[in-house]
């Protein structure tokens, strides 16, 4: 049986160790400092997007109020309280043909 083993040897300087893993650390940090202004970015918009909704849903509800009062101002229907209703009225007519409710 035979096996076949290839060796593969790279040789790197010293020097080149700590070259390579100084620019990958700043690759990576250049890279997610992107990222996260990418992010910054976003969050401001949909912040400003969610303040402008508010204030149209703010200004739709004063419209909504001042067409209410305007409305409740001009019309003169008559409302009757029944709260303000007595519980026995003598000038009602007389209901002996109706069943009593204990």
């Amino acid at each position: 049986m035979l096996i076949f083993t290839t060796m593969l040897a790279i040789s790197i300087h010293i020097i080149w160790v700590p070259v390579i893993l100084v620019a990958g650390i700043m690759l990576g940090f250049i890279f997610r400092s992107q990222q996260i202004t990418k992010c910054k970015k976003r969050i401001l918009s949909l912040e400003n997007e969610m303040l402008n909704n508010h204030a149209e849903i703010l200004r739709l509800q004063q419209d909504q109020v001042k067409y209410e009062k305007a409305l409740s101002a001009t019309s003169k229907t008559p409302v009757v309280s029944m709260k303000d209703l007595p519980q026995d009225n003598p000038d009602k007519e007389d209901q002996s043909g109706k069943k009593k409710l204990l």
